[in-house]
């Protein structure tokens, strides 16, 4: 898929051979879709434990093992209370300490997490990480969609 055409979630659904294989597609074309991104991943909880199912960009992995560590954070936020969490500067943040600081020292100034919903229980979240401050606006619709087409994917 080029940048320049509709996102279709749901055929990428149909076209990965592996539901890892979706959610790996899934995070680089939110990746590529968002400008001025530099990582997207999902993230899942299964037990009270949060794990990386796949992420797309180098900055993704440290930045989720920051908050994995302080049990906190953006992330893991929406996924606990189901709601978007927009954060758009990271060097003004003071919630999640010291995850903010940790983030912008990797080049990440902001950041957006939507959370995932699926039928049986398993809670989610879908997060793009900005390398400029205000990554989130006209994206939280791109985002929202593959929310959607995840929780679908994730309920059948």
């Amino acid at each position: 898929m080029d940048e320049t055409s509709p996102f279709d979630a749901q055929s990428l659904l149909v076209e990965s051979e592996t539901l890892d294989a979706f959610l790996a597609e899934l995070a680089a074309e939110a990746k590529r879709r968002m400008p001025g991104a530099n990582g997207c991943g999902v993230t899942l909880e299964r037990d009270g434990r949060p794990y990386t199912v796949a992420s797309a960009g180098s900055t993704a992995p440290p930045l989720d093992e920051m908050q994995y560590t302080i049990d906190d954070g953006p992330c893991l936020e929406a996924l606990r209370h189901d709601k978007e969490v927009y954060v758009t500067d990271m060097a003004e943040e003071t919630r999640w300490m010291p995850s903010p600081p940790f983030a912008v020292d990797r080049g990440t100034r902001s950041s957006l997490s939507l959370p995932l919903k699926e039928r049986h229980g398993m809670a989610g979240a879908l997060f793009g990480l900005g390398a400029v401050t205000g990554l989130g606006g006209g994206q939280q619709r791109l985002g929202r969609h593959a929310a959607d087409v995840h929780a679908g994917a994730a309920g059948d």
